[in-house]
């Protein structure tokens, strides 16, 4: 008797056997129809006509037709034609003679087109070209150049274009230009232009952030912080329950601090839609090292005029901070405008603050009208792809900020309502930070840490108050010896 395992298998051989021993029928007419039937009704007909079965080719020698393979389409090559990319429009233009001079009619239009000027477009692919050398197919033939990549990417960016578009209108592939995206994007993010122009703070650019904002009567302040949300609608099913927003949609929410100048000073890495400022702010790594004061130790000082404590004279502080709106835990290093004010001061300072703070607003909104693939919904499902485009776009942003771009184009909508304020304002009034080596201690989300002497909540509470009164007694002390001047709710310096 045979093993059930063995057995089976020789059942299944017999039947395979039988299957395929059919007559000649079958046999000879297999290769002209996929379907068995036809196939044996087209061997009924030759037999009738003929007396005898023929194949496809002496069916077609005897009725006087073509050959069966002159019928034949030719099948259309997957590869792209080789010299595609030189005729397409895009290439052509970069050959145009003035294009790289200033005021031209090409450089204006080349701006207008990709979002940034030509000078700045020829430097980013100077750099990229150092880590992404020229690419060559298995024949050994040159692939497509890497400006056409970076063209491609900025149009994605600057217009939300599908890769299939890009395909149209570089003359590459449609996957080439997918993968050229991302490669890019990750390349401008975390790469050399990332390292330069996002997570270094020079000596200097310390120095002039924290001048900027003492010229508008907050000493120690090294910039405005708040997040930011981008729409997710390619976010898979079973994570749609913490990307959905207040707003009731899916979205991915970044965490930003910039300076007057509308520059990005730190960005953190994307988070769920459904977190709020409390939980966004403790991925902070650079809110987080002012918090434990071990960023930039040599500019932690600076001086309030008017303090109570010192019977109305100047007084110095230690410890730098952040503006930010109302959603935010009171930690001492972020500051807030306190929209139930009863003093006249204190709400002039809080209508004052909130004027300042709007320079993160104005960044948001600027970014998302240059690059207005972060206006739209994103279809993309992978979170730290989606995370490396926001993040290069960020860093394109500051090198455009350097180059003294014009952000004014793109200031559209810049603003945002300030819900959790609760407060109407219309008025706008090299050391590198390695965050591997800053040692963390995470504070606790309601009681965070003000002073050494500062322990639960109502320690927290009194430091993160003393830092806000004295922050209004210094404007109280500036706007007394006329060095503020109040119209329609607008504040300026003299």
């Amino acid at each position: 008797m045979l093993p059930p395992h063995v057995l089976a298998h020789v059942v299944r051989a017999v039947r395979k056997r039988r299957a395929h021993q059919n007559d000649d029928t079958r046999t000879a007419c297999q290769d002209c129809t996929g379907s068995w039937r036809k196939a044996r009704a087209r061997a009924e007909a030759c037999q009738r006509l003929f007396g005898e079965v023929l194949d496809r080719r002496e069916v077609h020698r005897r009725l006087g037709l073509m050959a069966p393979e002159a019928y034949a389409l030719p099948r259309s090559s997957r590869v792209q034609q080789d010299g595609a990319w030189q005729d397409s429009t895009w290439w052509r233009m970069l050959q145009q003679d003035g294009l790289f001079d200033e005021g031209s009619y090409q450089w204006n239009l080349f701006r207008r087109r990709f979002r940034m000027p030509p000078c700045v477009f020829r430097l980013v692919c100077s750099v990229l070209k150092l880590h992404m050398p020229a690419e060559y197919d298995i024949t050994g033939r040159p692939g497509v150049p890497l400006e056409l990549k970076v063209l491609g990417y900025l149009r994605v960016l600057g217009r939300g274009w599908y890769f299939d578009d890009v395909a149209e209108a570089t003359g590459m592939s449609e996957e080439t230009a997918r993968v050229s995206f991302h490669q890019i994007a990750a390349e401008v993010a975390y790469g050399e232009l990332g390292r330069l122009h996002l997570d270094t703070l020079s000596d200097d650019e310390v120095i002039l952030t924290l001048k900027e904002f003492e010229e508008v009567f907050l000493p120690g302040c090294l910039g405005s912080t708040d997040c930011v949300h981008v729409r997710y609608d390619g976010c898979p099913a079973q994570w749609s329950n913490i990307h959905i927003d207040k707003t009731g949609k899916g979205s991915l929410v970044w965490q930003a601090t910039v300076n007057r100048r509308l520059k990005f000073l730190h960005l953190t890495a994307a988070c769920a839609g459904s977190w709020n400022d409390k939980q966004v702010v403790m991925t902070d790594q650079f809110i987080l090292g002012l918090f434990n004061r071990t960023l930039f130790p040599t500019h932690q000082t600076y001086t309030v005029q008017g303090n109570i404590r010192n019977n109305g004279g100047a007084m110095q502080r230690s410890g730098l901070y952040t503006i930010v709106d109302g959603g935010y835990a009171d930690w001492w290093c972020l500051q807030a405008a306190n929209k139930y004010a009863l003093e006249p001061l204190e709400e002039q300072w809080s209508t004052h603050v909130l004027a300042v703070r709007k320079d993160v607003e104005r960044a948001f909104g600027v970014l998302k009208n240059r690059f207005r693939l972060f206006k739209n919904p994103v279809l993309w499902r992978d979170t730290e792809k989606l995370n490396a485009a926001f993040r290069s776009a960020a860093v394109l942003h500051n090198m455009l900020i350097e180059f003294a771009d014009d952000v004014a184009v793109f200031e559209e909508d810049a603003l945002h309502d300030d819900e959790e304020d609760g407060i109407e304002v219309n008025s706008f009034a090299v050391v590198v930070v390695d965050h591997s080596c800053i040692e963390l201690h995470l504070p606790s989300l309601h009681v965070p840490l003000g002073t050494s002497e500062a322990s639960g909540n109502e320690g927290a509470a009194m430091a993160n108050h003393a830092l806000h009164d004295d922050l209004v007694a210094h404007f109280a002390y500036m706007k007394n010896i006329g060095a503020v001047h109040w119209q329609t709710h607008n504040i300026r310096s003299v």
